[in-house]
């Protein structure tokens, strides 16, 4: 009720003129959109923080400006790096207010990122279309003051059908406010249906561009359970309602108080329980502490520990999920790639992904390993409660978890945030007996090259399947360390790191065969079946240009080979294909239209298949990438939906010794 009250009372002091905060610029915006022009118009009322004399902003170059209250003048200058136009307002005397009518036709249009043919993602910065409207303050629809933090009330006129979301509470349709300081002021607009409902204090919606119940209670639910998981486990949610927006392109988004989400990825089954709670705890990590982007961006790692990590943890999972993301960093950051974790600002492809998210979410799972939950979750909600609405950095993090622990954690934190590369890890041991009692010894060593890094290892000893392993750790700060452990039963082996509770490059024995060791190969060569019907080579021939579009590929036909070319890493497209058979084996039992996708080892060389019916095969080669830690797809005609997916074999791995 608190937070109701407090709310309401600052809407109705907004109403009455108390406009912003003392220390932020205030927006109030009247805008009137007209999708099928592409075009929108805007009356933007600045209140500023103290009186200037002299004001510079920056407003899209495509938008013209009509009028600006007074006597003020009004001095146009160059363009930006980022299509904005940059402005000065002046006045013979200091002014606080300032009021511009502006307009025309803004769209940047939506474009796809990738870092090699099998990532991409959709972005766009801003646009107004028939189709809908997505503003975020990065397109420059309304007047940025130098990057300053904005409180805002925004207004929106319509087309007829038409709703429009931002940032915080809406008390009076399609107007919006926030008097929280914001980054920037996102603007999304189309032909939604609210659905609605309270979880605790929080407004908890879901805006779909159809209406369907059933998909809202799904999300609803969801929310509901997620706001009250990271409340308890964190701290009060930091704004007054949670929404889901339905987009109609392939987003993931998240805004402060909402969540932009494209229209096929809301419908798969599985989101509400794993992509979501991301997106529900960036209003915590990003969204509620802010990024200090000068020392780099930590809130995405440690919202996929938070998130990705804990939920797959509660379900038993969590060594899967610390395995996938090593084995991401070791598929597809090479070495000419890599970068700091510091310097990672945000997501751009697989290795971006594997460094700004798996590194940084592995960082925070070993803090909490070394402390113990009770310090690390200290450290966080005290991390929390003290930089909330502002912007804090890796030191701050620091500094919160040295506070809880009562330790100089600079080392520690500075070889993995400043360093690139990982530790490479080796074992040697074996096993004695004396007197009745079973003594395990031997050495790991750091086989990396540089500084070896200071790391607690564990290492499990094992005892057959009838007795639990013991578990050892040992710090090590040195390129080498031995070890001595006595055990009271006869033990089987050891294995190093069992459940991958360290950040480092996976021995090969530990991973299995995927798709993603393929999709980070560097230059592979794609073989077409040159004897397949002409709608499936034009088919198949398509998804080669598009993935070379992307990435450095060689397309070949396989009519070019009097033996399947193991020189490079490759694909193998179509049953028709001369080589198929190298790959598909009549123990697959795959129906001739089913599309399919399996991996191998042939000759030491990575070789992946993939085959579907030419109305299938696109959306098999969309959805291809997602499933990359398996080894073998299937995906039923037509509806071309995920029927079997398997992981592939591992090896033997060189961390694991058995005991004869």
């Amino acid at each position: 009720m608190e937070r109701i009250l407090k709310a309401v009372t600052l809407w109705l002091g907004l109403a009455a003129g108390v406009a912003g905060s003392a220390e932020t610029p205030f927006h109030d915006l009247r805008v009137t959109l007209d999708p099928d022009r592409a075009s929108l118009s805007a009356e933007d009322r600045i209140t500023l923080p103290a009186p200037v004399t002299k004001l510079q902003f920056a407003l899209h170059g495509e938008l013209r400006i009509d009028s600006v209250d007074g006597d003020l003048r009004l001095e146009q200058g160059e363009i930006d790096p980022y299509d904005r136009r940059i402005y000065q307002i002046q006045g013979d005397q200091p002014f606080r207010e300032v009021g511009l009518r502006y307009g025309g036709q803004l769209s940047h249009g939506v474009t796809t990122l990738s870092e090699g043919y099998a990532g991409g993602r959709y972005a766009s910065r801003g646009y107004v279309a028939p189709e809908g409207v997505f503003l975020s303050g990065g397109s420059g629809w309304y007047p940025d003051l130098d990057g300053a933090r904005v409180t805002f009330r925004l207004k929106v006129d319509l087309p007829e059908g038409w709703s429009a979301i931002s940032q915080g509470d809406s008390i009076i349709a399609n107007t919006w406010k926030e008097l929280i300081p914001q980054e920037e002021i996102y603007l999304v607009a189309g032909p939604f249906t609210l659905y609605e409902e309270r979880a605790g204090e929080i407004r908890n919606q879901a805006w779909l561009r159809n209406p369907d119940k059933a998909l809202a209670d799904r999300y609803l639910q969801a929310a509901r359970e997620y706001l009250q998981l990271y409340e308890e486990l964190i701290g009060d949610y930091p704004y007054a309602k949670f929404a889901l927006v339905e987009n109609h392109w392939q987003s993931g988004y998240g805004m402060p108080s909402f969540t932009l989400l494209g229209s096929r990825v809301i419908r798969l089954p599985f989101i509400p329980h794993t992509s979501y709670p991301h997106e529900v705890l960036h209003n915590w990590w990003g969204n509620g502490v802010y990024i200090d982007a000068s020392q780099g961006n930590w809130a995405e790692g440690l919202t996929s520990y938070l998130a990705d990590h804990l939920l797959a943890e509660r379900a038993g999972r969590g060594v899967d999920y610390r395995r996938d993301a090593l084995q991401r960093y070791a598929d597809f950051v090479r070495d000419e790639e890599e970068y700091p974790l510091r310097m990672f600002r945000g997501n751009h492809g697989e290795v971006s992904q594997a460094i700004g998210y798996g590194k940084a979410m592995m960082l925070f799972h070993m803090l909490r390993g070394r402390h113990g939950d009770e310090v690390f979750f200290q450290a966080i909600r005290d991390f929390y409660q003290n930089y909330l609405h502002q912007a804090a950095n890796w030191s701050d993090l620091r500094r919160a978890m040295e506070k809880a622990t009562g330790r100089n954690l600079e080392a520690e934190f500075s070889q993995w945030i400043d360093r690139v590369g990982a530790p490479e890890l080796a074992v040697e041991g074996r096993l004695d007996a004396d007197d009745g009692v079973f003594v395990v010894s031997g050495r790991i060593r750091q086989v990396q090259s540089g500084t070896p890094y200071r790391l607690h290892v564990p290492i499990a000893i094992l005892f057959g399947e009838e007795e639990a392993p013991h578990v050892e750790w040992l710090y090590m700060a040195e390129a080498e360390r031995g070890f001595r452990f006595s055990v009271k039963h006869p033990p089987v082996g050891l294995i190093v790191d069992p459940e991958f509770d360290l950040f480092r490059r996976l021995d090969p024995g530990e991973m299995p065969l995927s798709f993603s060791k393929l999709f980070g190969a560097a230059n592979p060569r794609i073989l077409l079946p040159a004897e397949a019907a002409p709608d499936r080579l034009t088919a198949y021939r398509e998804l080669a240009q598009r993935w070379a579009s992307s990435g450095s590929l060689e397309v070949s036909l396989d009519s070019e080979y009097g033996q399947l070319p193991l020189d490079r890493p490759l694909w193998v497209f179509g049953r028709e294909n001369r080589f198929a058979e190298h790959l598909l084996a009549d123990r697959d039992g795959v129906g001739q239209d089913d599309g399919y996708a399996a991996i191998a080892m042939l000759e030491g060389q990575i070789a992946g298949f993939v085959s579907a019916r030419a109305e299938d095969l696109a959306s098999v080669g969309r959805k291809l990438p997602h499933y990359g830690k398996y080894g073998r797809l299937r995906f039923a005609t037509g509806s071309v939906e995920n029927t079997l997916k398997e992981r592939g074999p591992t090896g033997k791995s060189a961390l694991a010794l058995s005991f004869d």
